[in-house]
């Protein structure tokens, strides 16, 4: 899924359905997810597990942790 920050539902839902988003958007209207997950730009990519764990928050890094996690099933 993903998650827009600060701008709005309006935008957002027109920018989904204009582009054929195939995944879930959703909105921090306030910035709240974001800081709690200490996002301070973006794009970010953030990678957590179903315990709500993070896996990693890297660009680089985050091929080679879905690889190694979708090996394993």
């Amino acid at each position: 899924m993903g998650i827009d920050i600060d701008e709005p539902k309006n935008r957002v839902s027109q920018f989904a359905a204009k582009n054929q988003i195939p995944y879930k958007t959703l909105l921090d209207e306030k910035g709240r997810v974001a800081s709690a997950y200490g996002i301070v730009g973006i794009p970010t990519m953030v990678l957590i597990n179903k315990d709500g764990r993070v896996l990693t928050r890297k660009y680089f890094a985050i091929d080679t942790v879905l690889e190694t996690l979708l090996e394993k099933k």
